[in-house]
Formats: structure tokens, C-alpha cells, sequence
């Protein structure tokens, strides 16, 4: 053995030695007998495999899918050319039927033409020239292509596609290099999307190859290789990701896989063990060591944010009205094809040749240094028509689509707009786009109508499917300025179109002609009464003329319904008249003010404050008409004492909530109240406010000159009336906006007063900032409810369109949840009245410390939504006295509660003997839990910061608060065992086995959370409590706690049931009975959990009686525990009172009774903190 392992370390060093002279000889020279496999390259082609190069004038790779397939094009990247992009490539393949990315959309309703649908200058255009030869119009939606002849195919037919795409880095790379500022950046493959970015980047000092990045660029194919030559010409040599064995071999770094291809230069050394590009020269792979060059070659990934596109208009001025203003959010993500142009297509329907056309081709150059980019459309059409822009964003090439908005050019030329309704018959199998029937039925009307010497423009808006063989045209007409009424040129225009049927035989009949701004007044009949309904805007619900209630109070109404395209048309009465209905005093006096009274010489805004002051429970029809009241006094404000307005708003503030809620949803009242107060803070000098500080009871207006100040703060004290407003100049620090006593505040940023001074030249620029005491002016039915901010309104007289810089606004808040929002109302994109709603769209929330921090481009009224609530019935409006009464009810009811639980505690402590018994046991471990949970919610309650101590807290707060149900499960059997199956046997093991469930079951769902949210699911909800938030608490929280509350109310309603029957032995048939049974009831009420059923109460029916009753039984857990199983045990009292000695139970029946009966008596009040986040505390 001596002599064997002596030979074989003399052959493992003449090994070694071999070794190292074939390395030291390769220093000298390139070695030249590499194996073939090393050293020979591939066919260069810069493509996939699969794909095949194209060069003609651009450098392309493309692939035909044989594999036909219906709609749409089964590319393998999203960012597939156009199937002609190259006319020279597309030769190759006109003799195939391939698919192309052009759609006609259908629905139930609607039929467009066909338009292009690929990311290129085409995108949106219509297509007119294609050929078509179906039976069926429905079932042509789709298009092919045929020796260039495009034809309109149903999408279900199978055919192949021809997928195209750009090699040149350059062209390919735009993302990338957007992405990853300060690098150079090529895309690691062809398709954009991915995500996957080469990125060169720098070697400073000593670095070496391991410290350039994270993780160097693996070139995994070929063609990436070629990428990357190209797209970094006349660089340094930089390293990459592949490296050598010590045998020779070559792998991939990031996982040790070897290399699939190569591509050496000559020139390259063997020697070395690191793989590095040359650009210059000889361009390919080298070998090198790991130190000593300038740079590296990084994979990078990146994940973008989809984008958004929105469009405004602005009526400041007629110089306004001649742009429509396009905000892009998150720009840099919006597709650039070959890096020329950015994907983004802007359309409108004012065309009389189509239903809309493109006017733009594309968007030019974005910045990469913006979140938001802003720029504005040219508008030269003098009457209204719909804007919209649409786009394609990174990731997936999404599709992206603002929300239409009407805008036109204000010269005084254009007066109003109707639709007519044109009904036409074709057969199903023309294709109506073909024939133009939209253009020629719009030319049969502008022949009609334009002998009345009124109209403006004639154009088609929508084609819409009527049945049976009939389609409906809607076509706008626009008039100019004239002489007659609106219901004269109404008549006038209604004449002109008669006889059209007759004179053009594909027009079946007009069925309307409708006002797209309202419906036209009109009479009905009601209970013996002549209704009379006025001019309506659209999306409005109105009381008629004359008084007329319903039975129930409320007012018979009439909503005018439709939208600008379709136009205002009448909805059904709803309701009907009362006939000997007495009306107060104040609704007659209400009715004749707003109907005959309204005049500048009886001082109607004096008459109005003192009847609002003098009302304290107005019907919902006296609301409604005092905000029409002051709608009608706020549009001739000059004549009216602004001051008194404000007065008369503020008293409705303290009107019931409900009823002004319902008002809002119905009549739309509160909105047309809050524009009361926006039109007086607009026009301060006409609303007569000559003083910079208006205060009311509900409404504080501050009125600042920007020239020396920069906005204003609120410290709210506990009266309303009594709050300090302080204010903020331009040198003041922004940390204001975080001190705790700020309540509100509004700051201009320097920024955004340098464009304010660009805007408004040589005005001075003036601010009017309202508080509102609460939020009844704010009512919607939507999901999200405002916390307990102080709403705002911002208003900067003049300013009628959206800033490039931002404007903050603070509020108070301790709930990460939270999120800033403007209210919405008036009059929507498409001048359609709309009921208000929040709305967070545009506005950016930063939840920094105690404070949440809002950014908005344009101004209007914010406060703080609380994320996922409802707000529907379930929220209660409190008064500051329920209020407090509520927090002293859960304070006092959760120290009782505390300090029992401390005393059951003590008693297991000092007396063994007591915690000897099993059920006893049960009790003091459930005391444990509860005791546990309290300290838990406390502090994961006050914990400011959502860190590693929130993770911690909220973990073991889960915990506890699943394994209090657990035990209380685990009680609520032993109660049915004892009076339901009164003679089982004992259970053994009992401690050991009801132990399992209440401590170590728990672990399953706290467990289930954490390994499927990876350690994510643990936050500050939206209540500041370090708990389980979202989907988590609502599976990992709601639902086990559910599903035992469930069982335990069930065990509840069976062990009443048997000893309300007298089945029970322990109580035997005495007179005491009812007491027993009355006492059981309360007992199991607490244990079993049933004071929730207050809390679902309180949730659906808002009656702030079942709020008190939840915050009373729901606090008391604790102390009802102590009472039953310390105060009310006589073993347990004779044990504290020292009166006798306590004898075993086993030989004392009678006292085992006793124990089972008070054992059966458990609190479970604990509920209050877990099945509602908001009601943890």
C-alpha cells in the first residue's frame, strides 16, 4: 500500500506538471490545436431559432405560423410588425392566406368598420377597400390578406400568420435604455416585453468581475450574442456571464449549465477562465481574468407600471378653448415601435365622412423623467364633438383608451346640438361600410335641414343594430346662433325633416329628433293633476312644477335619462300625487319662494336663511328646494349678499345626514348646494366677501393673495368654530404639513406658483381654501367611505384647467391604508349631469408618518377615502357626544374586563387547589388568551410605523385572537356535553386534548397565511392595526373565526332549547328555574359570542341604539368571567374569604354540580376585536 500510494502521487504531479506547461506555453501564442467544437461558429443569423433574417432595407426577422389558427395572429412576441412593413418581404408570402390585425367590433348594439388594430402610424384607421362575400354581416368581424387583396373573414376561420420583427438593437432597445437611466441598454431578445435588458456598465478601481453586478448578461443563444455586437459598437471589452473549467469546460455562471455555442475570436487566450465581448476589431468572445478590464456586461430585468391616458378641456377663455389637453401618467411606459414614435392615437367623431377619424399619427418623443407627461391637441371644429386617445402599454402591449370628452372651439358661432335617430333597412348580408349608408343618410339630412339657414355642421356619430333587418344611424346636427327659442328651432328643425322617407328610399323614418344637452319641457297627468316638467338636463331627477307628494312624504319625480350621443329623452313619472295630503307650513312657504317669490327687491336670500333657520326636520322635498332656491339666487350672486348664502349653506350642515343623503342620491341636492359655496369662493369679490377670513358655524373660507403666501393650515380644536387657522409663506418649511396638531392643511410648491405667474400674466393671483366641518355636502353610494379629515375645496379663481405642477394637500391620518380623493360632480366629459362620487384617478397619495399626503394637477374638493370600507348603510355619521359616550363605554368596559381577568389570574396562583379542577384549568388558559389578545391589540394599535415590530406584533396578535375562539369552541362543547348529552362518560385526557385545540390548532391558519403571502401579509390595516390585511384577514381571519362563531351559535340555540324543555337534571323542577335559565342565557350570550349579533346590527342598519349595545357587551368579557367563576362560585369565594376548606370534588357532588353550572358561564365579548378589523382595539 506504502509503495501504491507513492506511484500514485508521483502520477498526480507529473499530471499537474503537464498541466501547467500547456497553460504557460499558451501564453505565447494563440493556441491553434482548439477542437473543433470550440472554435467553430454557427451560421451568424441575428434571429431566434425558428426564425428566418431578412435584409433589405431595414434588418428584420420573421416567421410564418403554418400552424393555421382562428383570430387573432398566434405571434410569439406581442410587438409583431405589420405583415407589410417591408413590401419586399411580404412578396415572399402574398400567395398565403394570413391573418391581419384589423377588427370590426360588434356587440349586442353596436356596428363600426373595420379599423387596424397593430401598434404602427395605421393604428385605429378605417379600412375601405377590402372585399366582401358573406351571407351574413354578424359573422365577418375579422380580416385576411390574399395576394394583397384584404378580405373581411369570420374570426373562426383558420388560417396562418406571418410575424415580423426588428433585429436592430437600436430599434428594439428603447425601453431598455428608458428603464435604466444612466446605462447603456439594448433588449436581451426580440420581444419587448419581457422585460430582459443587456446594460453595459462601468468598472471603477479595483473592482472585479464579480462586482460589476448582480448578475452578468448570459447570452444564451446565438442571436442574443449578435444583439449584443450590435448594439454596443466600438465599446471596451467587457465581461459577461460564462466562464472556463479548469478541464475545458464552458457553463452559463448563473447556474453552471454549459454553453450551447461559441463564438472566439482568434486572438483569444485559452489560458484565462472569464468570458468577455470585443467590439472593436475582431468582434467576438475572449478569455480574460477576473480583473483588469473597464467593464461588464449586466442582465437586468425590469417591471414597468401600465400606463394611463386622460383627456381635458378647459372653458377658462376662448384661447383655452382651442387646445384639448392630453395627461399621460407613467409616459416612459407607453410602446415605441423601432424607437421612432411613440404608440399613442388621438380620435374624434367631428368628421361628416365617417363615425370618427385619427388625428394624430403618433406622439412625439416622451421624456424618461417624468411621471406624468402632458401635451395638447390643436382643435379647429366649432361645435362639439368627442375626443378620446388610445395607446399601447408595456407590459403585454396593453391597450389603453382615455375617457371621451367633448370639446370644441369657442367663437361664439355655435349654439346647441341634437341627435337625430334615422332608421334604415338593408340586407343582412351588405355590408353597410361598404356603401357608405352612414355618409349618404348624414348628406340626405344636411339637404333637408340646411334650407332652414340655422345649422352649423352635420355629421355621423354611431351605427346602431335595431332588429329585424333595421338599423339605427344616429346623426348629430349642430346650429348656430339665431333668433328663435330653443323650442322654436326645435319645431323649426322637426318641420324641415318631414317628408325625408319619401325622397330617399333606404330611409325607413326618423323616430326622434333629441336635444343633447336636455330633454325639452313637457306636461303629464297624475291623480287628477296637470304635471308640468321643465327643460332637464341630462342625468338629472326633478320635481315638476307643480306640489305634488306621495303618500309617504317623498316627491313624485321625473328623471331625464340618455347621454350627449343618443340625446336627453324622458324617463316614466315616478310616483304619484296624494290627494289630501297637508302640507306644512314651510313647504308652502319654500314652494311659492322658488316658484313666484325670487327677486332682488324682497331680499330673497334674507328670506330663505331665516325659513333654513327655522326648519330643523325638512322633508326631503324642503331640501330640495332650498338647494334649488339657492341655485337660482348663486347665478345672479352679484345681486345677493354672498355672505348670507354662506350663512344659509352652513345651517343645512346641521340637518340629519341621512335625509340629505337620500336627497343627494334621488334629487341630486347636496351637489347643487356644494357648487352654491364653489361659485361663491370662485367670485369672492362679487359674493361680497371682503374680508380674508369668513367663518361660520359649519364652514371656515380662507381667501390668500399668492403673492405673499403659499397657502394655509388648519388646527382643528374640539369645536369647530374654534379652530386656528394658520398661514404658510414661501419660506416656510414644508414639515408643517407633518406636525401632529395640523388637521388640513394646502401648500403651493414654488414650482407650481412659477406656472400660476406664467397662466395669469399680470392678475393677481388669489386662493380661496374652504374647511367643511363634516362631510354631509359629500354623499354617494359608492364602496369607499371618508375617515374622519376635514374635507377641502381648493380654488384659485380663474383657473379653469390642470397644472403641470402640483399642488399638496395634507390631512391627518394614522391608517396606511388610506387614500387621498376629489369629489366629482357636475357635469362629466360628456356635459351629462352626474350624481358626485370620490374619485382617486390622477391623484397621488403618499402616507408619510401620521399624515397623508396628496399631489393633485388640478383643483376641487379632497379629503381621505378609508380603502375597502363600505359606505353604504353601515356607516354611522356619530355627533361628538356619541362619540365620546362610546370611547368612555369600551374604555371603562375593557379596564373591568382587564382588571377580572388579572383577578382569575391570581386566584390560579395563590390557590392550587382551585386550579386543580379540569374546568377550572379550561377557564384560567382561556383567561390567558384573553389577557394576551388585550396586550397584543394595545400595542399593535400603537405602533406607528408598518416595520419589523408591526410584523412581529401582528403575527401573535393573529394568533391569540384564533386561539380565543378556539377555546371558546372547545367551552361551548364541554356546555353542550353537560346539557345537551347530559350522561356521557368523563372524558379522558380532557386537558391534554381541548390543549391541542386551543393552543396548537391556531397554528394552522397563522401558519397557511404566512407561507402562502411569503411574509407579506402583515400590515397596518386601514384602522393603523398591525394585523392581517386584505385577502389575508379575510381568509385567514373571518373565515375560521366565522365558521366557529357558526358552531358555537348553534351549540347556543340547542342547549336553550333543552333546558328551557327541562331536560336537564342539574336544575332539577323547581321554582328557581327561570332564574337558572335566565342566568345560562347571559352566561353562554358572553362565551358563545352572540354579542356580535349587536355589531351586525350596527353594520346594516347604521341605529346608533345597537352601536351602544355592541361597545357595552362586547367590553365586558373579562369582568362577566370574573363575576360568574370567582364573585358567584362559592368554592372560589370561600377559597378568598378563607370561611372553609374546599373539599374534592370527586367527593363533594354537590359542588361538582355547582362547578359544572358556573362553568357553563363563560365570557366571549372578545369577538368585538376580531371579525371587523375596525372594531379591534
Amino acid at each position: 500500500m506504502t509503495i501504491f500510494g507513492s506511484w500514485w502521487t508521483l502520477s498526480v504531479f507529473i499530471v499537474f506538471i503537464v498541466i501547467e506547461i500547456n497553460a504557460w506555453t499558451s501564453q505565447k501564442g494563440p493556441n491553434t490545436s482548439i477542437s473543433p467544437d470550440t472554435t467553430s461558429v454557427p451560421t451568424k443569423s441575428p434571429c431566434p431559432p425558428g426564425f428566418t433574417f431578412f435584409k433589405s432595407s431595414q434588418e428584420l426577422c420573421y416567421i410564418l405560423v403554418e400552424d393555421k389558427h382562428p383570430y387573432p395572429p398566434r405571434c410569439p412576441y406581442n410587438n409583431s410588425l405589420a405583415h407589410d412593413y417591408d413590401p419586399f418581404l411580404y412578396e415572399i408570402f402574398k400567395n398565403e392566406v394570413i391573418w391581419v390585425r384589423a377588427f370590426r367590433k360588434i356587440d349586442d348594439v353596436n356596428l363600426a368598420p373595420f379599423v387596424w388594430t397593430e401598434p404602427s402610424e395605421r393604428y385605429g384607421q378605417t379600412i375601405t377597400n377590402y372585399e366582401y362575400n358573406s351571407v351574413n354581416l354578424f359573422l365577418t368581424n375579422c380580416m385576411t390578406i390574399y395576394n394583397y387583396t384584404l378580405r373581411a373573414t369570420n374570426c373562426s376561420e383558420n388560417h396562418k400568420a406571418l410575424c415580423i420583427y426588428s433585429a436592430s438593437p437600436a430599434k428594439i432597445s428603447r425601453y431598455c435604455s428608458d428603464k435604466n437611466p444612466g446605462l447603456s441598454c439594448i433588449n436581451a431578445n426580440l420581444d419587448i416585453d419581457s422585460g430582459n435588458c443587456f446594460c453595459q456598465k462601468a468598472v471603477f478601481g479595483l473592482q472585479t468581475r464579480n462586482d460589476v453586478c448582480d448578475s452578468l448578461a448570459e447570452p444564451r443563444q446565438l442571436y442574443q450574442s449578435l444583439l449584443i455586437l450590435g448594439g454596443f459598437p466600438n465599446s471596451d471589452t467587457c465581461w459577461f456571464g460564462l466562464y472556463q473549467m479548469r478541464m475545458g469546460n464552458f457553463l452559463w455562471s448563473s447556474d453552471n449549465s454549459e454553453v450551447s455555442y461559441f463564438l472566439w475570436t482568434t486572438e483569444t487566450n485559452f489560458y484565462y477562465s472569464y468570458a468577455a465581448f470585443v467590439f472593436k476589431g475582431n468582434p467576438g468572445w475572449i478569455l480574460t481574468p477576473d480583473r483588469g478590464l473597464t467593464c461588464g456586461l449586466c442582465q437586468v430585468s425590469v417591471q414597468g407600471e401600465l400606463a394611463s391616458v386622460q383627456t381635458y378641456f378647459s372653458t377658462r377663455n376662448v384661447e383655452d378653448t382651442r387646445f384639448l389637453t392630453v395627461v399621460v401618467t407613467n409616459p416612459t411606459e407607453i410602446s415605441n415601435y423601432f424607437g421612432r414614435h411613440f404608440a399613442l392615437y388621438c380620435f374624434s367623431n367631428m368628421n361628416s365622412n365617417g363615425l370618427f377619424e385619427k388625428i394624430t399619427r403618433y406622439v412625439p418623443d416622451v421624456p424618461t423623467d417624468t411621471n406624468q407627461y402632458i401635451y395638447k391637441i390643436f382643435l379647429t371644429n366649432a361645435y362639439p364633438a368627442l375626443y378620446w386617445c388610445e395607446g399601447f402599454s408595456h407590459p403585454n402591449m396593453t391597450v389603453i383608451q382615455s375617457k371621451p370628452t367633448i370639446a370644441y372651439y369657442h367663437n361664439n358661432v355655435y349654439r346647441t346640438n341634437y341627435a337625430i335617430h334615422v332608421f334604415v333597412r338593408i340586407s343582412i348580408n351588405v355590408d353597410p361600410f361598404k356603401t357608405k349608408l352612414h355618409v349618404q343618410a348624414t348628406e340626405a339630412i344636411r339637404n333637408m335641414t340646411e334650407k332652414t339657414y340655422i345649422v352649423l355642421a352635420v355629421r355621423p356619430i354611431s351605427f346602431i343594430i335595431a332588429g329585424n333587418g333595421y338599423f339605427e344611424i344616429i346623426i348629430h346636427l349642430s346650429t348656430q346662433r339665431n333668433d328663435y327659442s330653443l323650442t322654436e328651432e326645435y319645431d323649426v328643425l322637426q318641420n324641415s325633416l318631414k317628408g325625408i322617407d319619401s325622397q330617399h328610399r333606404y330611409i325607413h323614418n326618423i323616430s326622434t329628433l333629441l336635444n343633447s344637452y336636455f330633454c325639452m319641457g313637457s306636461f303629464t297627468y297624475s291623480s287628477g293633476m296637470n304635471l308640468t316638467w321643465p327643460n332637464t338636463t341630462i342625468g338629472s331627477t326633478v320635481i315638476p312644477v307643480e306640489l305634488c307628494i306621495q303618500e309617504d312624504g317623498s316627491p313624485v319625480t321625473r328623471t331625464c335619462e340618455g347621454n350627449f350621443t343618443v340625446g336627453g329623452q324622458w324617463s316614466e313619472v315616478s310616483g304619484s300625487c296624494a290627494q289630501n295630503y297637508s302640507y306644512p307650513q314651510s313647504l308652502l312657504e319654500l314652494h311659492g319662494l322658488f316658484h313666484n317669490g325670487i327677486n332682488e327687491y324682497n331680499r330673497s336670500d334674507e328670506i330663505l336663511y331665516t325659513l333654513v333657520q327655522n326648519i330643523s326636520n325638512p322633508l326631503m322635498i324642503e331640501f330640495h328646494l332650498i338647494s334649488q332656491i339657492l341655485n337660482v339666487l348663486i347665478k345672479e350672486h352679484g345681486k345677493y349678499d354672498g355672505l348670507v348664502l354662506l350663512k344659509t349653506v352652513s345651517a343645512t350642515l346641521d340637518y340629519d345626514h341621512d335625509l340629505m343623503k337620500k336627497t343627494q342620491l334621488k334629487l341630486n341636492s347636496t351637489d347643487v348646494i356644494l357648487n352654491v359655496v364653489d361659485t361663491l369662493t370662485s367670485n369672492p369679490t362679487s359674493s361680497g366677501f371682503s374680508e380674508s377670513l369668513i367663518l361660520t358655524d359649519n364652514i371656515i373660507i380662507k381667501i390668500q393673495d399668492l403673492s405673499y403666501v403659499r397657502g394655509v393650515a388648519l388646527y382643528k380644536k374640539s369645536d369647530f368654530q374654534k379652530a386656528e387657522i394658520i398661514t404658510l409663506y414661501a419660506n416656510t418649511s414644508e414639515e408643517i404639513l407633518y406636525d401632529e396638531n395640523v388637521e388640513a392643511a394646502v401648500f403651493i410648491p414654488n414650482a407650481t406658483y412659477e406656472e400660476l405667474v406664467t397662466y395669469f400674466t399680470d392678475v393677481n393671483i388669489t386662493m380661496a381654501v374652504t374647511f367643511f366641518s363634516n362631510h354631509r355636502l359629500f354623499n354617494c353610494d359608492g364602496t369607499s367611505e371618508t375617515g374622519n379629515s376635514v374635507p377641502i375645496s381648493v380654488i384659485i379663481p380663474g383657473l379653469k384647467s390642470i397644472l403641470f405642477s402640483p399642488v399638496i394637500i395634507a390631512f391627518k391620518s394614522n391608517k396606511t391604508t388610506d387614500s387621498c380623493a376629489y369629489w366629482q360632480y357636475g357635469q362629466n366629459r360628456l356635459l351629462n349631469n352626474i350624481k358626485g362620487r370620490w374619485d382617486s384617478e390622477n391623484i397621488v397619495t403618499d402616507v408619510n408618518r401620521t399624515r397623508v399626503i396628496c399631489q393633485s394637477h388640478h383643483l376641487t374638493h379632497f379629503s381621505v377615502l378609508v380603502l375597502g370600507s363600505s359606505s353604504g348603510n353601515g356607516s354611522i355619521d356619530l355627533s361628538t357626544t356619541d362619540r365620546v359616550a362610546l370611547e368612555v363605554i369600551t374604555i371603562v368596559g375593557s379596564v373591568l374586563s382587564f382588571s377580572g381577568l388579572l383577578a382569575i389570574l391570581l386566584t390560579a396562583v395563590i390557590f392550587k387547589r382551585w386550579r386543580k379542577h379540569n374546568g377550572n384549568t379550561i377557564i384560567l388558559n382561556f383567561s390567558v388568551c384573553l389577557t394576551a389578545q388585550m396586550c397584543l391589540t394595545f400595542v399593535a394599535d400603537n405602533i406607528d410605523v408598518d416595520g419589523i415590530e408591526c410584523f412581529v406584533a401582528a403575527i401573535f396578535l393573529h394568533y391569540f385572537m384564533i386561539s380565543e375562539f378556539c377555546w371558546m369552541m372547545v367551552i361551548a362543547f364541554l356546555q353542550y356535553r353537560k346539557f345537551v348529552t347530559v350522561f356521557q362518560q368523563p372524558t379522558p385526557h380532557l386537558i391534554a386534548k381541548v390543549s391541542i385545540i386551543g393552543w396548537l390548532l391556531p397554528l394552522i391558519p397563522v401558519a397557511v397565511v404566512n407561507i402562502v403571502s411569503l411574509g407579506q401579509a402583515y400590515h397596518k390595516n386601514s384602522y393603523g392595526l398591525c394585523y392581517p390585511t386584505n385577502n389575508f384577514y379575510t381568509y385567514g381571519v373571518v373565515l375560521p373565526i366565522g365558521i366557529m362563531v357558526v358552531i358555537n351559535v348553534s351549540i347556543f340555540v340547542l342547549i336553550m332549547k333543552n333546558v328551557c324543555s327541562r331536560k336537564v337534571e342539574a336544575y332539577g323542577a323547581n321554582g328557581k328555574d327561570m332564574k337558572l335559565q335566565f342566568l345560562l342565557a347571559l352566561l353562554l350570550f358572553f362565551l358563545l359570542g352572540l354579542s356580535w349579533a349587536f355589531g351586525l346590527l350596527t353594520a346594516l342598519s347604521s341605529k346608533i341604539f345597537f352601536a351602544y349595545l355592541f361597545c357595552i357587551t362586547a367590553t365586558l368579557q373579562g369582568f362577566v368571567m370574573f363575576i360568574f367563576f370567582i364573585v358567584m362560585n362559592d368554592n372560589a369565594r370561600s377559597l378568598w374569604l378563607g370561611l372553609e376548606k374546599i373539599c374534592c370534588l370527586k367527593e363533594n357532588p354537590d359542588a361538582e354540580r355547582k362547578a359544572s353550572a358556573h362553568f357553563s358561564t363563560t365570557s366571549i365579548s372578545t369577538l368585538s376585536g376580531a371579525l371587523d378589523e375596525s372594531k379591534i382595539k
